[in-house]
């Protein structure tokens, strides 16, 4: 064991420059909430969604601070779509053309924000899943101190892998594939906990990124795209949910203009709770496969062992 420890040492010491920033001798007080090994791919999956279950005020704070920014952005442009519908003259094709247009460009931003607002949330909790590798209680507080500085880097990366992920997802939607969005995970996934906790910009993020899938590229986009099966099962459902108790009212009440204005605010705040819900899983699956390919190539797990190992003789002395 002692050879093992030492070995392990030597490697560390032989890659200062792979030590991550989260694991501080002085920040390691307990148990690790993640096993100090690789991960399976369902494992992955399961830990993302213990991260909300055991943080839950943390995640769906979070969650929800997110969703109302994206939506805050989002609205204007559905608005400015329903303008150019009720404005043009659709029995034209100019008037066709500009309508399909603004549907398209509404379209695109709306899934770029979307983008966007789940790597930035990605990059935030990023620092739970990184407490919970190193055994530390996560809280806001932390979060909002590990974030000082860190806010543009993380609204930059967040703006690029917006725009890679949905020019991407464009493209192959041209070519009757779904893949555009799964091809562009190992290069997007793990950018921003690196802007965050690897103090990266974002470009020097998603090169990194790239590095730690280095040729297991397939088994993470397995995992980002379980993940986001599972997200897009679960908005289906509660859309589904939401759209029949919908129509129940339309029956019962009918269609007046109070009963439809209401049904809206509905849908939106529906779609706010179960973003609240639901992106922060996919956020923490980010941080999680992090903290799993870390393991993997760099020793995380062992610098994390070590730590403990340190502080638990500091303490004895």
């Amino acid at each position: 064991m002692v050879a093992t420890a030492d070995a392990a040492a030597a490697v560390t010491a032989a890659n200062p420059a792979q030590a991550s920033p989260g694991v501080a001798e002085a920040d390691v007080r307990g148990v690790p909430s993640i096993p100090m090994r690789p991960l399976a791919v369902g494992e992955v999956i399961d830990y993302s969604w213990d991260m909300v279950r055991r943080w839950p005020r943390i995640s769906l704070t979070l969650g929800a601070l997110t969703t109302v920014a994206v939506q805050l952005v989002a609205l204007p442009m559905a608005a400015l779509v329903a303008v150019v519908a009720a404005t043009v003259d659709t029995n034209g094709v100019a008037g066709t053309l500009a309508l399909l247009l603004s549907i398209a460009g509404a379209t695109f931003a709306v899934t770029a924000l979307t983008y966007t607002g789940t790597a930035a949330l990605s990059g935030m909790l990023s620092i739970v899943a990184d407490d919970a590798v190193t055994g530390v209680e996560p809280s806001l507080r932390r979060v909002r101190r590990k974030m000082r500085g860190r806010w543009p880097a993380l609204i930059g990366v967040s703006l690029v892998i917006g725009a890679i992920e949905s020019i991407a997802s464009l493209i192959s939607s041209f070519l009757l594939l779904s893949i555009g969005w799964m091809a562009v995970q190992p290069l997007t996934s793990m950018a921003a906990p690196t802007t965050v906790l690897e103090r990266l910009n974002p470009f020097r993020a998603i090169r990194r990124s790239a590095a730690l899938s280095g040729r297991d590229s397939g088994r993470v986009i397995l995992i980002r795209f379980l993940a986001s099966v599972i997200q897009s099962v679960l908005t289906l459902v509660t859309g589904a949910i939401y759209g029949g108790g919908a129509l129940l009212l339309l029956g019962f009440l009918g269609e007046t203009t109070p009963v439809l204005l209401g049904l809206l605010f509905g849908a939106e705040l529906v779609a706010l709770v179960t973003g609240a819900l639901i992106a922060p899983f996919v956020a923490f699956n980010s941080g999680v496969l992090y903290a799993d390919r870390r393991m993997r190539g760099e020793g995380l797990d062992i610098e994390v062992l070590l730590a403990n190992r340190r502080r638990r003789r500091g303490v004895a002395r």
